[in-house]
């Protein structure tokens, strides 16, 4: 009787595991300076980053991170902040902290995303002579080398150096030297027509907003009368706002959103577990794992056919690279099913219900019914 439940057993083990293992744990939050994923080969201070150090990994002040050929890293900086470096690049850690993140661009290329921005950040990335203050939520551009460069494909940064200050806007760059600072315009769809990097974020920033979409649907419980744990309204006990969430089935850290939802200026979208169940959601070519995606705005679809959640492409797919600006955008499919029967309209008032028509009396009227007689101490008249 016992080997009869044992298949039962096994199955309802593997459900309460795979139950534990969507939920996101918040015991630790991601520093400033995590190291959060790598493609290819990355190195700190000329070690060799290994896979099972990624989500664990920080970089500490004076710190660097280099990579190699056809490799590229992310680093998570403030929440919300992505730090993505190229090929052949190097940063390093100049300040890790929330309230000032400082990170020097030393060789070759990186992109900052800006997904969430508060008014107690400060972060500043360095770039030869230059330092640039990040003022609003977008994308920053930035290649180190002989020729030095800043670049807005999205938001508001201010660029200064010893000889003074500029404020770039979308569309805007500056070649960073040690003397007054130019601001020149610049066309972005050749950065996301050409850049290999802008095309790797863009595959990034797609899985970051599908492992948040993940982790915030599974921080609120639903316990009857309301929200949370045990009946009432509230957040699970593994919420605590706006920050990075390890998700296990992601291997990744999850940025979500302390409250509401936005976008970012790939056009994917970040929802807080209060407005998850809200999100318009897309599924990438070869995956079945939802997005959010901005509907008014939808991303450029990454070229990835089937490639997993975390950017490993599985045999016979196609890694990102150039041209994602070519492909379509992303459309968030209906909620109402294509084979659905006829609408029936309806009239916008209903119209007034006829009068009840009284039948005719059929016989002669009855007699009246005789008066009451007079209450005693009333006084009749003549």
């Amino acid at each position: 009787m016992n080997h009869a439940y044992r298949p039962l057993y096994k199955v309802l083990a593997g459900l309460f595991v795979a139950a534990m293992y969507a939920f996101p744990q918040a015991t630790i939050s991601a520093q400033p300076g995590t190291l959060n994923y790598v493609e290819g080969h990355a190195y700190v201070d000329g070690q060799e980053v290994q896979q099972e150090q990624l989500g664990h990994l920080n970089l500490q002040t004076g710190q660097s991170l280099r990579t190699d050929d056809n490799s590229k890293a992310e680093v998570l900086l403030t929440p919300g902040v992505f730090l993505r470096v190229g090929d052949n690049s190097e940063v390093k850690m100049v300040t890790p902290s929330l309230t000032n993140t400082q990170v020097a661009v030393t060789q070759g290329e990186a992109l900052v995303e800006v997904a969430q921005l508060y008014k107690e950040n400060n972060i500043q990335i360095l770039n030869g002579p230059g330092t640039a203050k990040l003022e609003k939520k977008g994308l920053y551009q930035f290649e180190a080398g002989e020729n030095p460069r800043i670049a807005v494909l999205d938001g508001k940064a201010s660029v200064y150096n010893e000889s003074g200050q500029v404020n770039l806007g979308k569309g805007r760059e500056v070649a960073v030297t040690s003397g007054k600072l130019r601001s020149e315009k610049f066309n972005t769809k050749d950065v996301e027509k050409q850049d290999e990097l802008y095309a790797w974020s863009n595959l990034r920033s797609a899985y970051a907003a599908e492992a948040s979409y993940a982790s915030a649907k599974n921080i609120i419980v639903d316990a009857g009368s309301g929200y949370g744990w045990g009946g009432g309204y509230g957040y699970a006990p593994n919420w605590y706002g706006t920050g990075w969430y390890w998700n296990p089935g992601f291997s990744t850290w999850a940025f979500i959103p302390g409250g509401g939802y936005f976008y970012n200026p790939f056009g994917w979208g970040f929802f807080s577990p209060r407005y998850v169940y809200q999100a318009p959601i897309y599924y990438l070519p070869g995956s079945s794992r939802p997005i959010p995606v901005n509907p008014s705005n939808p991303p450029r679809v990454p070229l990835t056919p089937a490639a997993t959640p975390h950017g490993v492409t599985t045999p016979g797919t196609r890694p990102v690279a150039p041209g994602v600006a070519a492909s379509p955008r992303a459309e968030p499919p209906r909620a109402i099913p294509q084979n659905r029967p006829p609408r029936t309209v309806m009239p916008r008032s209903r119209p007034a219900a006829p009068r009840p028509q009284m039948a005719p009396r059929v016989g002669p009227r009855p007699a009246p019914r005789p008066a009451a007689p007079p209450a005693r101490g009333t006084v009749r008249p003549r």
